[in-house]
């Protein structure tokens, strides 16, 4: 959110996270950018830690979340197994 501000940046639509596991992390340092520009966001997990934390940052900012598969989109699998990339989608631009 700082560099975003000082930065005079102009509206964010794509965000790409691959930070071995501190995309949580980075998610809370960007939420005041996420909320603003509702942004798709591409990240990854591996646990179901990492899907917990993320939607709980992300949820409440009315998105939701997908696997990014080779085909497009697709669900969360349930039960979970380790997922390379999820996309974060805003309700509001989910197609």
């Amino acid at each position: 959110d700082h560099y975003a501000q000082t930065a005079d940046l102009g509206p964010v639509s794509f965000i790409k996270l691959d930070i071995e596991g501190a995309e949580g992390a980075a998610l809370r340092g960007a939420k005041e950018l996420i909320a603003r520009d509702r942004p798709v966001i591409c990240l990854e997990a591996w646990k179901p830690e990492d899907v917990a934390e993320i939607s709980g940052i992300l949820g409440p900012l009315g998105y939701r979340l997908a696997e990014l598969t080779f085909d497009g989109e697709a669900a969360l699998p349930e039960p979970f197994r380790p997922i390379a990339n999820l996309l974060a989608i805003p309700e509001d631009k989910a197609g």
